[in-house]
């Protein structure tokens, strides 16, 4: 058979499972989830390309020893047949390889999805002493700069905002949307609770009550203040949500040294200072980072306590310790989806495959070692005759 036949033949068969194997996708409805990978498809057709061109190379170098047929007989090696068919096993692999590695996908399928993580309250202080300006521009606004932070470095928890000064309030319920919890960013602000003073006891008690359930589930909350307390029971109530498996956490705003509190009032729509709060005998009412009580409540909560001027490497530790904590099931629903049938295509690939590289030499190279030992017996047998017939 010559080479161009056999080309024609393994190219024909080669379009005979690429037109099976398309319409069977096709009719199955499949959509492929990783398509690019259906470039390694043009590979197959090159093995055969190669293989013709090896082909007519060997036939070329016979021809220049002699006469083809005479010279085959003489040459170990596979036949020329069974070298079209190793070429085709490998092309066929590579094709169903090629699919298989774009995950096609039909029908319909349902899984359960869940989601893990671990509940976190993030309490941050709103009283006035939080406008101080010890930290620029005040140390309620890199109070929200750090919330936004922590919103991005909290993947896959839950999240919670209270604000807190003289009492409590919940800004935002336990959410998985970060995004909606940022939305209430800008209402931090004094004027959104009407009780002046810091209480920080309420809000760990709030939060405690928030994260309540019947599964016992473990959370963290987060403080964000300067830690002046004028409720005296932040420490108690910290030691009650650990005993409760929940961790307090620590952010302390402003200077040991302290300074004065600034007023403000809206002037043409913005907030203008004029002046600073002033105890009863008219002096200037300073404010201080109390990092002891800050101290004293995360030992008690089992939790870490960070100075804001630590920068983003403390409020990562934080959020790895976050991290790091048993995670719960937050959220589970089920969703319809196209399981992957990539193993209908990978299984016939790589038995192919396997077949091309263990194919053995074959009858054809063995009939042609037999009748090449059978013609120099013959023509030695004949050339002994003719030595006899001499002698």
């Amino acid at each position: 058979m010559s080479v161009s036949l056999r080309t024609a033949l393994s190219f024909a068969a080669l379009a005979a499972l690429a037109v099976v194997a398309g319409g069977a996708l096709f009719l199955a409805g499949a959509v492929f989830a990783e398509p690019s990978w259906l470039h390694l498809g043009w590979l197959a057709p090159g093995l055969l390309v190669l293989d013709a061109v090896a082909a007519r190379r060997r036939l070329r170098a016979r021809r220049k020893l002699g006469e083809p047929s005479a010279v085959a007989r003489l040459v170990e090696g596979r036949g020329p047949g069974l070298r079209a068919v190793r070429a085709l096993l490998a092309a066929g692999g590579v094709l169903l390889l090629a699919v298989a590695c774009a995950r096609p996908q039909w029908g319909v399928g349902e899984e359960q999805l869940k989601r893990r993580g671990v509940d976190v309250l993030i309490c941050v202080d709103v009283s006035r002493s939080m406008l101080a300006e010890d930290q620029k521009p005040s140390r309620l606004a890199r109070a929200r700069l750090t919330v936004d932070s922590l919103l991005e470095r909290l993947h896959g928890d839950r999240v919670g905002l209270i604000a807190y000064a003289g009492e409590a309030r919940v800004l935002c319920p336990l959410t998985l949307d970060h995004s909606a919890a940022g939305l209430f960013l800008d209402t931090l602000d004094p004027s959104v609770l009407q009780r002046p003073g810091t209480a920080i006891g309420s809000a760990l008690r709030l939060a405690g009550r928030l994260l309540e359930n019947d599964e016992g589930r473990n959370g963290a909350v987060i403080l964000l203040t300067d830690g002046e307390d004028h409720g005296g029971d932040a420490v108690e109530a910290a030691s009650e949500l650990a005993r409760a498996g929940i961790v307090v956490h620590a952010i302390g705003y402003g200077s040991a040294e302290g300074t004065p509190i600034p007023l403000r009032e809206e002037q043409a729509g913005r907030s203008k200072r004029i002046g600073f709060v002033k105890d009863e005998d008219g002096n200037a009412v300073m404010t201080r980072l109390e990092a002891q009580t800050l101290e004293e409540i995360t030992d008690a909560g089992g939790g870490r306590f960070v100075r804001v001027g630590e920068g983003e490497v403390a409020l990562g530790v934080l959020a790895q310790d976050v991290a790091q904590m048993d995670r719960q099931e937050l959220a589970s629903r089920k969703t319809r989806t196209r399981p992957d049938r990539y193993a209908w295509f990978l299984v016939p690939a790589l038995l192919l495959l396997a077949v091309e590289a263990v194919l053995p030499d074959g009858g054809t190279l063995r009939r042609r070692r037999e009748k090449t030992t059978r013609l120099a017996a013959a023509q030695w047998a004949a050339s002994s005759r003719r030595a006899g017939a001499r002698s």
